[in-house]
């Protein structure tokens, strides 16, 4: 148990709200296509969406780069061809910007523009999936559904190459559903470093505000009954923001605030559900009598009172990768968040006379 009072502040701290890509995926279209990593025959890498069952090449990996946060680049079984927008073909004066996948140049920076993704994330699983504007290009939104063939020479029969078209707009055309590529995935050894937990008192919210009045000559006392609603609710991810496309569970004990002057305590182990949020909520009904001077007006004010807690853990995930391969990575780092009823409190104020 650790005392965090010295760690009570009066601003809220929000709960992760980026939205992450896992390392490996499927992206999928509304149809049940599945975006394919072709190879042609002069060993170029295209890509199709196609009918397709998940294999190995239908497998992207999301590489996260360093110190640009919700930035990545996705390559395909071939790790060090990377998914890339293209001009090969305009539309009278109009450019059109096509994706494969191809070999950095060797004098590119670091990171290079021309893969470089972002997403925006839709709600659920479904993303728009964007590559920034350069300078010398816009910025651009994958297809869910136009494939494209082009002959790269007229003169060379080898050289088809399967593009997917982007647009310079988003609408349903470019809704894409995220799945993890893993077989089977598993949290386990999860470690809170309790140290540099956060602990936040809320804005307190109103159960009741109510005017009490008593006409009599004597002191009185009324009873008054309220409702409210008494709810813990917590969530665990990646430090980096909310992972898409996984649903799975694991076990661990939770963190809660035995009290603000004590600090926190744990519950024994059991399971949780990654990403999600675990959530008690119970409905209390309960009265408190007031005291109303004679020939007075007060008013009641219940307030509910509510502290968020931030922890950082640490945690081994091990995914079964569907080649039967398994990936095990230790001290992966992610953030505990709940938001925990402290205590109802009623307060009068005297109005009138």
């Amino acid at each position: 148990m650790s005392t965090l009072k010295q760690k009570i502040g009066p601003i809220a701290g929000a709960p992760p709200s980026e939205t992450i890509l896992p390392e490996y995926v499927y992206f999928k279209n509304p149809d049940g296509k599945y975006l394919k990593h072709l190879p042609n025959n002069i060993g170029w890498y295209g890509l199709k969406w196609e009918p397709t069952k998940p294999d190995l090449n239908t497998r992207f990996k999301i590489v996260q780069i360093p110190d640009h946060p919700g930035k990545f680049y996705v390559t395909g079984p071939a790790e060090d061809y990377y998914t890339t927008v293209s001009n090969y073909k305009n539309s009278g004066s109009t450019k059109l910007y096509d994706t494969d996948q191809s070999k950095l140049p060797s004098n590119a920076p670091s990171p290079y523009p021309d893969a470089l993704w972002r997403i925006v994330s839709l709600g659920g699983d479904d993303i728009y999936l964007i590559r920034n504007a350069t300078y010398d290009r816009p910025t651009v939104f994958l297809s869910n559904n136009d494939n494209e063939r082009y002959k790269l020479w007229d003169h060379n029969n080898d050289s088809w190459l399967d593009v997917v078209r982007t647009t310079t707009y988003a609408n349903d055309s470019n809704k894409i559903k995220v799945e993890r590529a893993a077989l089977k995935t598993e949290v386990y050894d999860v470690k809170y470093n309790v140290d540099d937990a956060d602990l936040v008192e809320l804005q307190p919210t109103i159960a009741i505000e109510k005017v009490l009045e008593n006409n009599t000559g004597s002191e009185g006392s009324q009873s008054v009954a309220y409702t409210y609603t008494k709810s813990d609710e917590g969530t665990w991810n990646n430090v980096a923001g909310i992972e898409l496309g996984q649903s799975f569970t694991f076990k661990a004990e939770v963190p809660f605030i035995a009290s603000t002057e004590i600090g926190i305590s744990f519950t024994e182990s059991y399971q949780h559900e990654w990403g999600g949020s675990t959530i008690e909520s119970t409905s209390v009904t309960t009265t408190t009598n007031i005291t109303v001077p004679a020939h007075t007006k007060v008013k009641l004010t219940v307030l509910i009172y509510k502290t968020q807690l931030n922890i950082p853990f640490t945690y081994t995930e091990r995914v079964t990768l569907y080649d039967g391969s398994v990936i095990t990575t230790k001290d992966k780092e992610g953030i505990y968040y709940n938001v925990q009823f402290i205590k109802d409190h009623a307060t009068t104020d005297v109005v009138g006379e």
